[in-house]
Order: structure tokens, then sequence, then C-alpha cells
């Protein structure tokens, strides 16, 4: 039996990383940004009869013998068509012990792969290396490849050690039994004393550098149980880098691939904390792309990046305890969210008429084919990755915009809504039956974004739809039971894919959840009680 120690701290204890124990704060959280609960004073026993000793030695024929039998494991298949020559076939040795044991260039071959989706590695030829002129990304997710970029002679401490922090995280998912927990969040702690030290010095390394490693180690935070905390400081941090610097800067070569890649992280935080964004304004949303033509992912954040300033006003109606007009401020508001969904149908409308193919169908996800059974739910395909992440993100903004208005309706049944566009373009039928509508099309999609070859890409890009569709469904339970499972399940297979972060995402810090709870009585009742503000 294990006595469980009470100098350790309840986030450490669930990241499962050594805890120093001080007072009032542990090193750990006060490094990483967490709050610090302190330590609890109860005992309990652990069955430790079936678990493995974690000792730090290895004997030396075990370590000889794994690299004398290193070449005989397989390696990954190469994927035809890669951009680059450096990014060999070749991964990395299939059992290191350590990052230390392979080299930079390995290691960052190994987080472009882990991460971008294959479509993405077989086009980025077209993207990156383009001998003629340069070309705007296609997808987010390409950001990984400014790794490339970084050879021994420019690469900087901090970029190194917290490229080695993610490629060690992703190697203890992989092989865990050769690559321990405990190395990974070593690697990662490390990784923040070292960004820290960076930060203070600011003059010493640049913001190429700083947003690298805050790249590295954003992602690695997707791989923490609970990691709320350390996401939203890194998130905090590159906006900081970003308006230190102005957006001029950010418009061509790696500093502008960091900037679309940063782009929607920053917009999702926005919205979820409900407060405005600096990218709302003209100068973020014009200067960046003044020279390379915004992907039509990049447009749709562009039309969206008053909606975080439009929630924080909301909260504002709702929260104030000012005697005010709230009536002709709820006016406004209700204007300026029906201006919004009226871009987002321009944009979409744009996407439709600029395509020559269909942009997403409905599947059946065991045979493959368009024809689905009455008794199988169906699922939502499209033509590639970048169509689903633009699409399953606008219609999530559309949800978003709903739920607001029939939260102003509702509060405020005095407006004057019949010159709404919205209410006008969708036959007669209720705010909350498009957004029903829209939920349920998001959670059809999210089987297209979790498929293995979307790697981590893929199913990180689907932290707002998860939160948006369990937000929505647990307003109406009953009539979302098959949303709900489809959540659960891919919850599950997100944990099992590494992304550790989620269930709390989800299912605990969901900015959404109980926010509309005023709407539930709607779906059953024709009489909605007001909400009082």
């Amino acid at each position: 039996m294990k006595v469980k120690r009470y100098s350790v701290c309840q986030p450490c204890r669930l990241r499962k990383i050594g805890c120093d124990g001080k007072n009032p704060e542990c090193s750990q959280c006060l490094l990483t940004g967490r709050q610090c609960p302190g330590y609890p004073i109860e005992w309990s026993f652990v069955d430790q009869s079936r678990s493995e000793p974690m000792g730090g030695r290895r004997s030396r024929s075990r370590v000889e013998n794994r690299k004398q039998h290193a070449e005989e494991f397989p390696r990954d298949a190469p994927l035809t068509g890669t951009s680059h020559p450096e990014l060999s076939n070749e991964l990395y040795p299939p059992r290191p012990t350590s990052t230390d044991d392979i080299s930079f260039a390995k290691l960052v071959n190994l987080i472009i792969r882990s991460y971008m989706p294959e479509e993405e590695l077989r086009l980025s030829s077209d993207i990156s290396h383009d001998i003629s002129h340069e070309l705007a990304p296609r997808l987010c997710g390409s950001w990984v490849e400014v790794l490339l970029d970084f050879d021994d002679s420019t690469r900087s401490d901090v970029v190194s050690t917290a490229s080695a922090a993610l490629g060690t995280l992703i190697m203890s998912q992989s092989l865990p039994k050769d690559v321990p927990s405990i190395d990974s969040t070593r690697s990662y702690l490390t990784a923040i004393q070292m960004m820290q030290r960076a930060l203070s010095s600011a003059n010493i390394y640049s913001d190429r550098e700083l947003l690298v490693s805050i790249m590295c180690l954003s992602l690695a935070e997707l791989m923490f149980s609970g990691s709320y905390e350390g996401l939203a400081a890194h998130a905090n941090a590159v906006a900081r880098i970003l308006q230190a610097h102005g957006p001029e800067r950010y418009q061509t070569g790696i500093l502008h691939r960091l900037f679309i890649g940063f782009r929607p992280l920053l917009m999702i935080k926005a919205i979820q904390d409900r407060k405005s964004s600096f990218l709302h304004s003209m100068d973020w949303i014009k200067m960046p792309f003044a020279i390379l033509e915004p992907s039509a992912m990049q447009s749709l954040l562009s039309q969206a990046a008053s909606i975080p300033t439009l929630l924080r006003r909301m909260d504002e109606i709702y929260d104030s305890q000012v005697i005010i007009d709230k009536v002709c401020i709820a006016t406004q508001l209700f204007g300026d969210f029906d201006d919004i969904l009226h871009s987002l149908d321009e944009w979409e409308a744009s996407i439709l008429s600029s395509e020559n193919r269909p942009v997403y169908w409905y599947q059946d996800q065991e045979t493959g084919t368009c024809e689905v059974p009455t008794t199988r739910v169906p699922c939502i395909w499209f033509p590639g990755i970048t169509m689903a992440n633009a699409l399953t993100s606008v219609w999530s903004f559309r949800i978003i915009c709903f739920f607001e208005l029939e939260r102003l309706a509702i509060t405020f049944p005095q407006l004057n809504l019949e010159y709404s566009k919205e209410l006008s373009e969708f036959d007669g039928r209720g705010l909350l039956d498009n957004a029903r509508t829209l939920t349920t099309r998001v959670c059809q999609s999210i089987d297209y974004l979790l498929q293995d070859k979307m790697k981590l890409f893929g199913p990180a890009s689907t932290i707002l739809p998860l939160q948006l569709v369990y937000a929505v469904a647990e307003l109406y339970p009953h009539g979302y039971q098959i949303e709900l499972g489809i959540v659960r399940k891919a919850i599950d297979r997100l944990v099992f894919k590494g992304l550790r972060s989620f269930p709390s995402y989800v299912f605990e810090r969901n900015p959404f959840l109980h926010r509309w709870d005023i709407l539930s009585n709607k779906y059953s009742s024709s009489e909605c009680p007001r909400e009082e503000v």
C-alpha cells in the first residue's frame, strides 16, 4: 500500500507531476499560472499492487539492447509529395528513452507529422516553397511548419526547450512505457521556466522565437488534463507580443504564418471569455493581409471579429446595476447581431459560389456511401479539412448569435423584431429552430474532424463546436440524446488521441453551459419566462 502524500496539491496530483509542497503556492502551479489550492490534510490509501515502479534507473543492458534492436521496429510509412526535403520519411528512432536521444530535425519531423493533416503535408509544397512568390497558407495548422526554419545556428534555447516539451508529450502518448509521463511533465516545466526568463528579457529574444515557443507550449497544454489556466496564460502572452509589435509586422513570412495560426485561438478565447479583443480593430483585420490574400477561414474570422465585443455588451446589460435605457441598448445589440449573421450568410454564399463541387454532404459512417439508412445517424463529410474547419466554425458562430438574439427577445419582448433580416429569411421559423438545426449539423461533422488522418489538428479544432453542442443539448437533454451520446464518444476518442484537456473544457469549464438556461422552457412552453436584468 502507498500512502497518499499530503504535501502534493490537487492540480499537481491530477497532472501526475512532482510538487515541491511550498506554501502558500507550490512552484509548479506558480510557474504555470495555475491557482494552487494548498495541501489537503486528509489521508487516503491507494492500492499499488498492480502498478509498475516509476524508477528513473534503467539497466545498461536494457538500454543497449534497445539501441541494438531499434532498426527492427517498423517506421511510419512515407507520405507521397512531402513538401520539404528535410522532412524525412524516417520519423524518429522507434523507441527513444527521451528527446535527448533524437536530433532537433527528427523532433520537428515528429511534431509536424503528428499535428498536420495528411492532405496538408502533401500540399504544403504549393504553399511555403513556391520559388516565384510567397503563397498564403490555406490552413491555420500549417504554422507548425515554421519549426523547419530553425536550425542549430538560428535556434535559441527557448525554442529548443519548448519543442522538446511538445515532442516529449507526443512520444509519451504513443510510447508511454518508454517515455513516462513524468518525463514529459519535467520537460514542460523546464520549457515554462525558460519561457518566463525569455519574456522578462524580451530585448534578447525576438517575437519570432517567443511566438514559436508559445505555439509549442500551447499545443502541449491541450495534452494535460485541466489545462485551462495554462492555455489562457499562453494566449494572453501572445496577445501582448502581437500588440507590442503592431499588425504591419505580421504581413509575410514566418510571422504571418504564426499570426494566422494564433488568430483562431485568440478569437475562440475572446468568445469564451466574452471580452473585447484587439483583433476586432480594423488595423488587425486588414493590415496582416495587405500582401497575402486571406484564406476562407481567415476571411470568416474577420467577419466574426466583433462577436466577442457584442457578448461583452450583452453581459453589461444583464450585470449592470446602473439605471440605463436597456431597451435602447438591447435594440442596438439586436441589430448588430443581425448584421453579423447577414455577413456570415454572405461569406457562406461566396464560398458556395466559388466552389464547383459540393462543400459538404451526408454520408453513412459504416459504408462510406451517401445512402444513409433511417436507422442510423448520418455524418457530414467535406472535400477537405480546410472546408470542414471553416463551415463548422461559421455554423458555431451562428449558433451563438441565434441564442443571444433569442435571449434578447425573451428578456425584452417590447423590441420590434420585424425588421430582422434573419427572421424573414428562414421561412418564418424561430431563432431556436435554426440554432437547433445548426447544432445537429455541427454534431454530425465531428466524426470527420476526428479521423486519424487529421492528426492532432483536426481533433484540436473541435473544442468550440463540442462546447456549443454540449451546452445546447443540456438545455433540452430529452431531445438531444443522440447528440449527447456523440459528444461523449467524441470526448473519449479525444482523450485516447492524447488531448486530455477536452473533458474539462467541454463538461466543466464550458463557458456556454447554463448561459442560455432561460431558453430551456421555450422548447416545451409557449410562455417564456423573462430574465431579470
